[in-house]
């Protein structure tokens, strides 16, 4: 069975794509089919080869009321408390149904205490390219930080509803 993962199926930007790109990968470790993603700029990140084109699916789900693209059948709910073991599960029964090409649509966003056993694995996947690396520990050098823990923080801006109660107090 192929299981691919469309622009339209794969809402949002890097992140998203990051989180859908390794549910693939879980997939593949853990059923062993072939899965189809198009190319991102984690191909170029992370030195990930990229995966052959997509191919019209057999069928098209999802396990997120939202986003659904047009076209695919809800599953179920997703629980991310839970992690991706309902949703594996339900994807190995249409490979045991021989669904040729399996479409797939959502997030994918785990918490991440449920995806603690395959940290190796994300991390493996997503350690920037040599090159890259070498770049950026040379920016860190500059600053003064090499060696030293690195903690990211994410903000975004826009797009988001405006902040209430005690966020608001604490963020002003």
């Amino acid at each position: 069975m192929i299981v691919q993962m469309s622009e339209r199926a794969r809402p949002g930007r890097f992140g998203n794509q990051l989180f859908g790109y390794f549910f693939l990968k879980m997939l593949q470790s853990e059923i062993g089919c072939e899965i189809r993603f198009p190319a991102w700029q984690g191909n170029a990140l992370f030195n990930l080869q990229k995966t052959p084109g997509l191919l019209p699916p057999d069928e098209s789900i999802c396990f997120e009321e939202l986003p659904r693209p047009e076209g695919f059948v809800l599953v179920h709910g997703a629980n991310r408390a839970n992690g991706p073991h309902a949703e594996i599960a339900a994807i190995r029964r249409y490979a045991e149904l021989n669904t040729g090409v399996l479409e797939l649509g959502g997030l994918f966003q785990y918490h991440s205490s449920t995806l603690a056993t395959r940290k190796e694995m994300f991390r493996a996947l997503f350690r920037p390219d040599r090159q890259l690396e070498l770049q950026l520990d040379g920016s860190l050098a500059g600053f003064g930080l090499a060696g030293h823990p690195i903690v990211c923080v994410h903000v975004r801006r826009g797009g988001l509803p405006p902040l209430r109660g005690r966020a608001q107090n604490l963020l002003g």
